[in-house]
């Protein structure tokens, strides 16, 4: 007979007695009584049997003084040294003479690490049995909850490991992000106070991805939400401004933090230089998916605002659309300085569930 399955209760496993009593009705009647005694006989008449049970669930050991023979003793002596740190398997011997234990006995005793062996000289009451079985069934019942507890505190630890690990791969993404925000700013500005203006902004925009995400957890953001926060000043009154559209698509880390400055500088430039700048300006911002695999494409479009020219230096606006941004993403992004508007096209895969590539 072979052990029970590994997600057994405790309870259940500290009520499996197993039987070794190979000779005579010693096991029938063994097994009556421990049905009696509210408890689940487990018959294991050979060694073989015995030592697979044992490696499996198990309560308490019943053994007669006919099991414990030489060669018998010495496997149960090897499976009780072998038991894991929580372990130490109660055992009931019922002796014909306790005066004349078998050697396996003295085996068995320091295998089992002292005071886990109850000896009972037979014959002996059936409520002296029971009594010894429910008193040791308890004490396994304790024995298999703390290993759950074991268990569980390994979990956790490496739970919290994994965590910190985390957190120390998002901090220092957050912060070279930050560093390089601070580089490409002071690289642009032309005064101190312009400096700093850029900089609070632009990081301010990284911080409402950021809060997107939980604090930075592994979670997905809303583009939806992240369009409202990130665009909120330029949005004008009754969102007349900036028109939006498109799926309610879920951005995990990557993603979320990139389109946030995206759009930040989007708005920014649309606001000093573009279509933001004129009462009748207006932007068009729509977004989809594309193809199998799927493909994220995101369109944002001008109109209504001063005559577009190309610039005529680099900056990093410009830098982050055209080159940072589809980097980041693993796509493509083009700009198109049309006459009556700005155009910008990004297009990227689209990785559904928790990927960093969205």
């Amino acid at each position: 007979m072979d052990g029970p399955p590994e997600d057994i209760g405790c309870e259940m496993a500290a009520r499996r007695i197993v039987i070794h009593a190979p000779f005579g009705r010693d096991a029938s009647v063994l097994h009556e009584l421990v049905e009696a005694a509210g408890l689940i006989p487990v018959p294991a008449d050979e060694p073989e049997a015995l030592r697979r049970i044992l490696d499996g669930e198990c309560g308490v050991l019943l053994v007669t003084q006919e099991g414990l023979g030489p060669k018998t003793g010495a496997m149960l002596a090897d499976v009780l040294a072998d038991q894991p740190i929580w372990s130490a398997l109660p055992v009931l011997a019922l002796l014909s003479d306790v005066s004349r234990p078998p050697p396996a006995l003295a085996a068995l005793e320091a295998g089992a690490a002292g005071g886990e062996v109850i000896v009972l000289e037979r014959p002996c009451r059936a409520v002296t049995i029971r009594s010894a079985l429910r008193s040791q069934s308890l004490s396994r019942e304790r024995q298999h909850k703390v290993r759950d507890q074991l268990a569980e505190l390994a979990e956790s630890r490496t739970h919290l490991r994994f965590l910190l690990s985390e957190l120390d791969h998002r901090s220092k993404n957050l912060l070279s992000k930050v560093l390089s925000i601070f580089s490409l700013t002071r690289r642009e500005a032309t005064d101190l106070d312009n400096f700093a203006t850029a900089f609070e902004s632009r990081v301010r925009a990284l911080a409402t991805a950021h809060d997107l995400l939980g604090g930075g957890n592994a979670a997905p953001a809303s583009i939806t939400a992240l369009v409202e926060r990130a665009l909120a000043a330029y949005l004008g009154e009754n969102g007349q401004r900036i028109q939006y559209e498109g799926p309610d698509l879920t951005l995990w880390s990557k993603g979320a933090m990139t389109l946030a400055m995206a759009f930040y500088e989007l708005a920014t430039n649309a606001a000093k230089y573009g279509a933001l700048s004129q009462p009748e300006g207006r932007v068009s911002l729509t977004w989809r998916l594309e193809g199998d695999p799927a493909e994220f494409f995101i369109e944002w479009r001008e109109s209504g605002g001063p005559r577009v020219a190309e610039p005529t230096r680099s900056s990093f606006g410009t830098d982050l659309l055209r080159t940072i941004a589809p980097a980041e993403l693993s796509g493509d992004a083009e700009m198109i300085y049309a006459p009556e508007g700005l155009i910008w096209r990004l297009r990227a895969p689209y990785l559904h569930g928790g990927g960093e590539t969205h």
